[in-house]
């Protein structure tokens, strides 16, 4: 009996104790509460503030991952090398390299190396344009028997930007549109300094454009077998015009089944092109 009194006026002691502080307690307890609260929204703050200052580094960073990505994946592909052919012309030798570009929206200048066996040469205005495959034409007093050689240094790459040019096919048709007529092929002739032979054609510059000194690639044909090959230039050739071309190759060359003429003009540079009124 005596401990369950003491318990009593022990629950009662609290129970009065309670009832004098409930108030207070009611205060610390909210007051904890909102301090907690307060650390919550301050922690919450923090963060939403650190991400709204760094977002725009975030940002930049985003930005340029996303531009290395892009830059990788739309790099355009390495130049391919085609056929090498070596033909003897007499005391020289002409080396044929065909070259392609397979990117349609890029555009190629390099520098490049050319030569037979120890004549080597070095071309400092290699180019292709979109989608093109051309030949490059070297001539060598060597023989024909020597090492071909040809190297392409550093290339440039330029993107077609398509606000400037929306359609890049056209755009090169538009100024290379050449016709190429009245061909014709003497296989040999003598005359006083020797055996000549001898290609003629017409060619006509049916574009809207005049060149200042635009070039072309010769080839000469016999069937499938390539017998021939030259650089020309024909200076100031005008929008309209028809000029008679002849192109001498001091050697019997045999019968020719085929003369094919191949535009080499960077019609991506102003220089190509003639002022009005030159």
């Amino acid at each position: 009996m005596a401990g369950d009194k003491n318990l009593s006026e022990t629950q009662l002691e609290a129970a009065i104790w309670y009832v004098r502080h409930k108030l207070l307690l009611m205060r610390l307890g909210l007051g904890a509460l909102m301090a907690l609260a307060a650390v919550f929204w301050a922690y919450t703050l923090f963060g939403i503030g650190r991400d709204f200052l760094g977002f725009g580094q975030r940002r930049t960073v985003e930005q340029q991952l996303t531009a290395t990505l892009a830059d990788e994946v739309q790099k355009p592909a390495d130049l391919e090398l085609g056929g090498v052919e070596i033909l003897s012309a007499g005391e020289f030798t002409d080396l044929v390299v065909r070259v392609r570009n397979p990117n349609t929206q890029w555009y190629a200048q390099f520098q490049y190396t050319i030569g037979v066996g120890e004549e080597i040469r070095d071309e400092p205005t290699g180019f292709l344009l979109p989608g093109e495959e051309r030949p490059f034409v070297g001539t060598f007093r060597a023989r024909a028997s020597g090492q071909p050689i040809f190297n392409i240094g550093k290339v440039s790459w330029r993107r077609i930007d398509p606000h400037n040019i929306t359609d890049f096919e056209a755009y090169k048709n538009e100024r290379l549109n050449f016709a190429y007529e009245n061909q014709e092929f003497a296989p040999a002739v003598v005359e006083g300094a020797g055996t000549v032979s001898r290609a003629r054609f017409t060619l006509i510059n049916k574009t809207a454009y005049s060149y200042h000194e635009p070039r072309f690639i010769v080839l000469l044909h016999r069937g499938s077998k390539l017998v021939g090959a030259q650089r020309i230039v024909a200076d100031k050739l005008r929008s309209g015009e028809k000029r008679p071309i002849e192109i001498s190759w001091f050697i019997r060359l045999g019968a020719v089944s085929n003369i094919e003429v191949i535009p080499e003009i960077d019609i991506l540079e102003e220089g190509v092109y003639l002022k009005p009124g030159t």
